[in-house]
Protein backbone atom coordinates (compact mmCIF):
# COMPACT_ATOMS: atom_id res chain seq x y z
CA UNK A 1 0.00 0.00 0.00
CA UNK A 2 3.09 2.52 1.29
CA UNK A 3 4.89 1.15 -2.67
CA UNK A 4 1.76 2.19 -4.47
CA UNK A 5 1.47 5.33 -2.45
CA UNK A 6 5.00 6.39 -3.12
CA UNK A 7 4.58 5.49 -7.29
CA UNK A 8 7.95 3.28 -7.28
CA UNK A 9 6.67 1.03 -10.12
CA UNK A 10 10.16 -0.82 -9.75
CA UNK A 11 9.23 -2.08 -6.21
CA UNK A 12 5.75 -2.65 -7.12
CA UNK A 13 6.95 -4.78 -9.67
CA UNK A 14 9.33 -6.73 -7.38
CA UNK A 15 6.66 -6.90 -4.62
CA UNK A 16 4.11 -8.48 -6.94
CA UNK A 17 6.88 -10.87 -7.89
CA UNK A 18 7.40 -12.16 -4.08
CA UNK A 19 3.49 -12.63 -4.15
CA UNK A 20 2.14 -9.44 -2.64
CA UNK A 21 -2.05 -9.34 -2.52
CA UNK A 22 -3.11 -6.80 -5.46
CA UNK A 23 -6.34 -6.92 -4.29
CA UNK A 24 -5.57 -5.91 -0.80
CA UNK A 25 -7.89 -3.62 1.40
CA UNK A 26 -7.20 -1.55 4.16
CA UNK A 27 -9.98 -0.41 7.02
CA UNK A 28 -11.18 1.70 4.82
CA UNK A 29 -11.95 -0.08 1.68
CA UNK A 30 -8.93 0.99 -0.33
CA UNK A 31 -6.62 -1.21 -2.53
CA UNK A 32 -3.41 -0.35 -4.04
CA UNK A 33 -5.01 0.51 -7.35
CA UNK A 34 -7.00 3.22 -5.62
CA UNK A 35 -4.48 4.47 -3.82
CA UNK A 36 -2.26 5.24 -7.19
CA UNK A 37 -5.36 6.60 -8.65
CA UNK A 38 -5.56 9.18 -6.18
CA UNK A 39 -2.15 9.97 -5.78
CA UNK A 40 -2.08 10.32 -9.41
CA UNK A 41 0.85 7.70 -10.67
CA UNK A 42 -0.19 6.57 -14.23
CA UNK A 43 2.70 3.58 -14.85
CA UNK A 44 2.00 2.11 -11.15
CA UNK A 45 -2.21 2.24 -12.44
CA UNK A 46 -0.85 0.77 -15.45
CA UNK A 47 1.08 -2.28 -13.78
CA UNK A 48 -1.82 -2.56 -11.62
CA UNK A 49 -4.15 -2.87 -14.33
CA UNK A 50 -1.82 -5.43 -16.20
CA UNK A 51 -1.56 -7.85 -13.54
CA UNK A 52 -5.67 -8.26 -13.39
CA UNK A 53 -6.42 -5.64 -10.47
CA UNK A 54 -9.72 -5.09 -9.50
CA UNK A 55 -11.46 -1.87 -10.78
CA UNK A 56 -14.67 -1.76 -9.45
CA UNK A 57 -14.11 -2.09 -6.05
CA UNK A 58 -15.91 -0.04 -3.84
CA UNK A 59 -14.52 1.47 -0.43
CA UNK A 60 -16.66 2.28 2.17
CA UNK A 61 -18.03 5.41 0.79
CA UNK A 62 -19.09 3.66 -2.42
CA UNK A 63 -16.43 5.27 -4.31
CA UNK A 64 -13.69 3.04 -6.77
CA UNK A 65 -10.41 3.60 -8.53
CA UNK A 66 -12.02 6.04 -11.45
CA UNK A 67 -14.31 8.00 -8.84
CA UNK A 68 -10.93 8.31 -6.75
CA UNK A 69 -8.67 9.99 -9.55
CA UNK A 70 -12.24 12.25 -10.61
CA UNK A 71 -12.43 13.31 -7.25
CA UNK A 72 -8.56 14.60 -7.24
CA UNK A 73 -8.37 15.97 -10.85
CA UNK A 74 -6.60 13.01 -12.37
CA UNK A 75 -8.60 12.70 -15.48
CA UNK A 76 -5.72 10.54 -17.40
CA UNK A 77 -5.92 7.89 -15.19
CA UNK A 78 -9.41 7.71 -14.87
CA UNK A 79 -10.14 7.14 -18.67
CA UNK A 80 -7.13 4.69 -18.45
CA UNK A 81 -9.17 2.73 -15.75
CA UNK A 82 -12.52 3.03 -17.89
CA UNK A 83 -11.06 2.25 -21.00
CA UNK A 84 -8.67 -0.63 -19.78
CA UNK A 85 -10.36 -3.38 -21.82
CA UNK A 86 -10.11 -1.45 -24.97
CA UNK A 87 -6.84 -0.31 -24.26
CA UNK A 88 -5.34 -4.33 -23.72
CA UNK A 89 -7.44 -5.04 -27.22
CA UNK A 90 -4.85 -2.21 -28.95
CA UNK A 91 -1.93 -3.60 -26.59
CA UNK A 92 -2.53 -7.16 -28.08
CA UNK A 93 -2.97 -5.89 -31.75
CA UNK A 94 0.23 -3.82 -31.83
CA UNK A 95 2.32 -6.90 -30.14
CA UNK A 96 0.47 -9.15 -33.35
CA UNK A 97 1.82 -6.61 -35.79
CA UNK A 98 5.52 -6.51 -34.10
CA UNK A 99 6.12 -10.23 -33.73
CA UNK A 100 4.73 -10.18 -37.32
CA UNK A 101 7.47 -7.78 -38.64
CA UNK A 102 10.13 -9.63 -36.73
CA UNK A 103 9.90 -12.42 -39.68
CA UNK A 104 7.18 -14.47 -37.92
CA UNK A 105 4.85 -13.36 -40.59
CA UNK A 106 3.51 -16.10 -42.35
CA UNK A 107 3.90 -16.04 -46.80
CA UNK A 108 1.88 -17.66 -49.30
CA UNK A 109 2.62 -17.92 -52.72
CA UNK A 110 -0.42 -17.16 -55.16
CA UNK A 111 -1.69 -19.22 -57.58
CA UNK A 112 -2.03 -17.29 -60.61
CA UNK A 113 0.74 -14.74 -60.60
CA UNK A 114 3.66 -17.10 -58.33
CA UNK A 115 3.97 -13.86 -56.10
CA UNK A 116 4.60 -14.15 -52.39
CA UNK A 117 2.26 -12.13 -50.13
CA UNK A 118 1.27 -11.85 -46.44
CA UNK A 119 -1.05 -14.53 -45.44
CA UNK A 120 -3.33 -11.72 -44.26
CA UNK A 121 -3.02 -9.52 -47.19
CA UNK A 122 -5.32 -11.38 -49.71
CA UNK A 123 -6.89 -8.49 -50.43
CA UNK A 124 -4.47 -5.79 -50.75
CA UNK A 125 -2.28 -8.30 -53.05
CA UNK A 126 -5.25 -9.47 -55.14
CA UNK A 127 -6.01 -5.66 -56.53
CA UNK A 128 -1.84 -5.25 -57.12
CA UNK A 129 -0.62 -4.33 -60.58
CA UNK A 130 0.87 -7.88 -60.87
CA UNK A 131 -1.83 -9.50 -59.61
CA UNK A 132 -4.10 -7.71 -62.30
CA UNK A 133 -1.88 -7.98 -65.58
CA UNK A 134 -1.46 -11.60 -64.64
CA UNK A 135 -5.23 -12.24 -64.44
CA UNK A 136 -5.52 -10.51 -68.03
CA UNK A 137 -2.74 -12.64 -69.65
CA UNK A 138 -4.71 -15.70 -68.14
CA UNK A 139 -7.98 -14.00 -69.60
CA UNK A 140 -6.82 -13.22 -73.00
CA UNK A 141 -5.28 -17.28 -73.50
CA UNK A 142 -8.47 -18.77 -72.80
CA UNK A 143 -11.11 -16.54 -74.55
CA UNK A 144 -13.09 -18.42 -77.23
CA UNK A 145 -11.85 -16.79 -80.52
CA UNK A 146 -14.87 -16.33 -82.03
CA UNK A 147 -15.28 -18.99 -85.15
CA UNK A 148 -19.32 -18.68 -84.91
CA UNK A 149 -19.17 -22.96 -84.86
CA UNK A 150 -21.64 -24.10 -82.28
CA UNK A 151 -19.24 -26.92 -80.24
CA UNK A 152 -22.40 -29.40 -81.07
CA UNK A 153 -21.23 -29.42 -85.08
CA UNK A 154 -20.06 -32.55 -86.23
CA UNK A 155 -17.47 -30.59 -88.17
CA UNK A 156 -16.28 -28.54 -85.38
CA UNK A 157 -16.31 -32.38 -83.50
CA UNK A 158 -14.22 -34.14 -86.17
CA UNK A 159 -11.40 -31.19 -86.54
CA UNK A 160 -11.05 -31.71 -82.48
CA UNK A 161 -10.85 -35.17 -82.84
CA UNK A 162 -8.07 -34.68 -85.29
CA UNK A 163 -5.71 -32.86 -82.89
CA UNK A 164 -7.42 -29.66 -83.58
CA UNK A 165 -6.95 -27.30 -80.14
CA UNK A 166 -10.02 -25.04 -81.13
CA UNK A 167 -8.52 -22.03 -80.71
CA UNK A 168 -5.47 -21.78 -83.54
CA UNK A 169 -6.36 -21.19 -87.13
CA UNK A 170 -8.47 -23.79 -89.04
CA UNK A 171 -7.04 -26.23 -92.05
CA UNK A 172 -4.72 -29.72 -91.23
CA UNK A 173 -1.30 -27.58 -92.34
CA UNK A 174 0.19 -26.39 -88.77
CA UNK A 175 -3.16 -24.71 -88.12
CA UNK A 176 -1.89 -21.79 -90.02
CA UNK A 177 -5.14 -21.50 -92.11
CA UNK A 178 -8.14 -18.14 -91.27
CA UNK A 179 -9.29 -17.79 -88.04
CA UNK A 180 -12.55 -16.79 -89.37
CA UNK A 181 -14.81 -18.01 -92.26
CA UNK A 182 -15.09 -16.21 -95.25
CA UNK A 183 -17.45 -12.77 -94.99
CA UNK A 184 -20.17 -12.90 -96.67
CA UNK A 185 -22.74 -9.93 -98.36
CA UNK A 186 -25.80 -9.68 -99.01
CA UNK A 187 -26.90 -9.25 -102.53
CA UNK A 188 -29.16 -5.94 -102.25
CA UNK A 189 -29.77 -5.53 -106.66
CA UNK A 190 -31.66 -6.97 -109.13
CA UNK A 191 -28.87 -8.07 -111.79
CA UNK A 192 -27.99 -11.14 -112.08
CA UNK A 193 -24.72 -12.70 -110.73
CA UNK A 194 -21.79 -11.76 -113.23
CA UNK A 195 -18.38 -13.91 -114.03
CA UNK A 196 -15.77 -11.61 -114.69
CA UNK A 197 -16.82 -8.52 -116.79
CA UNK A 198 -18.67 -9.49 -119.76
CA UNK A 199 -20.58 -12.68 -118.67
CA UNK A 200 -23.94 -13.21 -117.22
CA UNK A 201 -25.80 -15.79 -115.76
CA UNK A 202 -28.72 -16.79 -117.34
CA UNK A 203 -31.61 -18.52 -114.93
CA UNK A 204 -34.22 -20.43 -117.14
CA UNK A 205 -37.15 -22.07 -115.85
CA UNK A 206 -37.30 -24.56 -119.06
CA UNK A 207 -36.52 -28.23 -118.92
CA UNK A 208 -33.61 -29.90 -120.51
CA UNK A 209 -33.67 -30.07 -124.42
CA UNK A 210 -36.79 -27.80 -124.59
CA UNK A 211 -36.12 -25.61 -128.25
CA UNK A 212 -38.19 -22.75 -126.37
CA UNK A 213 -35.66 -22.16 -124.10
CA UNK A 214 -33.31 -20.65 -126.88
CA UNK A 215 -36.29 -19.12 -129.00
CA UNK A 216 -35.24 -15.28 -130.09
CA UNK A 217 -38.14 -12.81 -128.60
CA UNK A 218 -38.83 -10.96 -131.48
CA UNK A 219 -40.38 -7.56 -130.94
CA UNK A 220 -41.94 -5.19 -133.72
CA UNK A 221 -42.37 -1.58 -132.68
CA UNK A 222 -43.81 -0.54 -135.68
CA UNK A 223 -46.74 -2.33 -134.20
CA UNK A 224 -49.11 0.27 -132.48
CA UNK A 225 -51.35 -2.69 -131.30
CA UNK A 226 -48.46 -3.76 -129.24
CA UNK A 227 -46.71 -0.06 -128.36
CA UNK A 228 -49.32 2.66 -127.92
CA UNK A 229 -47.91 5.46 -129.76
CA UNK A 230 -46.47 8.44 -127.53
CA UNK A 231 -47.92 12.10 -127.60
CA UNK A 232 -43.85 13.01 -129.16
CA UNK A 233 -44.91 10.38 -131.96
CA UNK A 234 -47.72 11.99 -133.00
CA UNK A 235 -46.52 15.28 -133.07
CA UNK A 236 -43.83 14.00 -135.64
CA UNK A 237 -45.79 12.44 -137.91
CA UNK A 238 -48.44 15.46 -138.08
CA UNK A 239 -45.10 17.74 -138.75
CA UNK A 240 -43.95 15.16 -141.51
CA UNK A 241 -47.48 15.15 -142.96
CA UNK A 242 -47.51 19.08 -143.03
CA UNK A 243 -43.96 19.04 -144.90
CA UNK A 244 -45.25 17.12 -148.11
CA UNK A 245 -48.52 19.32 -148.78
Amino acid sequence: MLTAQSGDISLVNRLLKDGADINFCDDFGWTPLMIASAEGHTEVVQELIDRGAKRKCNDKSGRNAADLARLKGHFQIENLIIHADEIKKKKRKKKRLAKLRRGKEKFVTCDICDQLYPKHQLKQHQVSLTHQLAMEKIAQETAEPGFIISMNNIGYKLMKQSGWDGKSGLGSEQHKGRLFPVKSVLKRDRSGIQEGTKKEAKITHFSANDEESIKADSRDYNDSKKQPKTVACKEREIRESLGDL
